[in-house]
């Protein structure tokens, strides 16, 4: 019986849309773009990011400690190897 659990729910995760989100994951992200206006957008160190459930806002905070808050749309999040 609990093989059949096992497999139903690895079925169920396996066939779910790829752009679902199932499990809220943290990623690690070391800078930023963010555009600022339509003629300015700036590059940032990230320290920390955090996202808002049910929210397409995101906070970024800077390593010199500053913080920006904006729509997803503003914001391109760069991870260096």
């Amino acid at each position: 019986m609990k093989k059949v659990i096992i497999a139903s729910i690895l079925s169920t995760l396996l066939l779910t849309s790829c752009n679902q989100q199932i499990f809220d994951t943290t990623y690690k992200f070391d800078k930023a773009i963010i555009k600022i206006s339509e003629e300015k957008t700036i590059e940032v160190n990230i320290q920390t990011w955090g996202d808002y459930e049910n929210s397409d806002t995101i906070q970024i905070t800077d390593i010199n400690g500053k913080v920006y808050l904006t729509h997803y749309s503003n914001v391109i999040l760069i991870k260096e190897d």
